[in-house]
């Protein structure tokens, strides 16, 4: 992983989501590490306001992980189980929401754009901004055009 420098640096003291620190401000949750089902990465249990994290996971999973995770409990989620119509829906629905929050915690564009000229692999770039290589496809997707306006015009290779 690259060190970072300036103004990169400067961006990561002052504005930078840590899931972490946010999970150490909220003693009401439980957190635990364990071996979840179903290839799950991380799961919240509103009634118990706990989360639980995959053991599997490496420390950017984990990350990543933690702040879908939080991103559901602020959101207010309810655990969506069950085979209601309407069920399946509603759950990839607050999947989707929690995904996108965490993205745009986790990768504010200043941030990204203090990378941007740095890598020109997308893996390369994910991994200097200890994310996942899924959640900052979905945020370069999902940026709005005031966002777009912050990015330097150039393509990322996959």
């Amino acid at each position: 992983m690259q060190a970072v420098h300036g103004e990169a640096a400067q961006l990561s003291a002052l504005t930078l989501y840590d899931p972490w620190h946010d999970l150490a401000s909220r003693p009401e949750l439980t957190y635990g590490r364990t071996s979840l089902p179903g290839g799950a990465g991380g799961l919240w249990f509103p009634d118990m306001r706990a989360i639980a994290i995959d053991s599997g996971l490496g420390w950017i999973g984990a990350r990543c992980a933690l702040a879908h995770e939080l991103a559901h409990v602020d959101l207010q989620h309810s655990q969506c189980a069950g085979h209601s119509p309407g069920a399946l829906r509603f759950a990839q629905r607050q999947e989707r929401q929690a995904t996108l929050l965490a993205a745009k915690r986790l990768l504010p564009v200043t941030f990204i754009a203090a990378h941007f000229a740095e890598d020109v692999y997308l893996a390369d770039m994910a991994a200097d901004l200890n994310v996942t290589e899924y959640l900052l496809r979905l945020r370069l997707q999902t940026l709005n055009d005031e966002e777009r306006t912050v990015l330097p015009v150039r393509g990322c290779a996959a």
